[in-house]
């Protein structure tokens, strides 16, 4: 029995050479070796084999049965082995066909979203965009490593090694109120805060607004009077423009919905953190030119 381990690669190539040309000269100078090379190789694969592999005749040499046997299968299993060590083929957005799946809060995904399938309609109507709610950050990592997910959005503090992170925007936190509340004229001042009804918004995964701002807005006797409490921050714009509660988020999703809900943004009497967003990946994909044209899209979009 052969022992597949002890043999060379070269040597198959060499086999495989020889099987092709059936001439010692000419094998050896396809391949780039010299003829006393090309013999030497020939010996030792005959000792593998146990078998002549080729032979001399009139004509040349001619393959042994053994030979025969090998030249159709060893060829299609070198070039199978070329194409798996080859470099893929540059990813080509118009023709490519491929799926992405991204983890997002809520925000980002309405920030991003609607912009980024209209560039996948027009540059690549192939990708299949799959997106779903974050978990906790150290889930997210674990699924980014697992392959279960391509790329997570969300505050991502201290990633372990092996995930890579960029930063993908930065957002102001702000107040809104309804228009037309009755205690608030245009401004928002101190007392107001800690006086007025409000709406705590606490995302489950910690999502949209940082724990610092959460804990300023929570913390001592003299702090804000909240109602209630939701994990969605989106939902948190509806019900303020429905009722006089007032609420702290972020102030481009304000915008974007002010006309609509008939909202009134307040700049927030306390110094309050900025809410950063993160792009993250693994490892596994940095080097993938699929990943790489994603993510590059990703933050063209972010920081446009």
């Amino acid at each position: 029995m052969i022992d597949f381990g002890s043999i060379n690669v070269n040597l198959l190539v060499a086999l495989d050479t020889l099987l092709s040309e059936r001439n010692v000269t000419r094998a050896g100078k396809k391949i780039g070796i010299a003829q006393s090379s090309m013999s030497h190789a020939l010996s030792q694969l005959r000792e593998i084999f146990e078998d002549p592999l080729l032979v001399r005749s009139s004509g040349g040499m001619l393959p042994t049965i053994r030979g025969e046997q090998l030249e159709g299968p060893l060829r299609e299993a070198l070039s199978q082995l070329r194409k798996a060590i080859e470099a893929p083929a540059e990813f080509e957005p118009a023709s490519a066909s491929a799926r992405f799946s991204v983890a997002s809060d809520a925000i980002q995904q309405v920030i991003l979203l609607p912009r980024l399938l209209q560039i996948l309609h027009e540059r690549a109507p192939g990708i299949f965009l799959h997106t779903e709610a974050p978990s906790d950050a150290e889930g997210s990592y674990q699924r980014l490593g697992t392959g279960e997910l391509d790329f997570a959005l969300g505050r991502f503090d201290e990633p372990p090694a092996g995930v890579h992170r960029e930063l993908l925007s930065t957002d102001r936190v702000i107040f809104i109120a309804r228009q037309g509340h009755p205690r608030i004229k245009g401004a928002l001042s101190k007392k107001q805060l800690t006086k007025e009804p409000q709406l705590l918004p606490t995302p489950i995964t910690g999502g949209e607004l940082p724990a610092s701002v959460i804990s300023l807005l929570e913390g001592g006797r003299e702090g804000p009077s909240f109602i209630a409490t939701t994990p969605h921050l989106l939902a948190s714009l509806f019900i303020v423009s429905q009722t006089d509660v007032i609420t702290a988020t972020v102030e481009r999703v304000a915008k974007m919905y002010r006309d609509t809900l008939g909202l009134v943004i307040l700049a927030p009497p306390i110094a309050l953190p900025a809410a950063d967003t993160h792009l993250v990946w693994h490892e596994r994909t940095h080097h993938s030119s699929a990943h790489e044209w994603f993510r590059n899209l990703l933050l063209e979009l972010a920081q446009s």
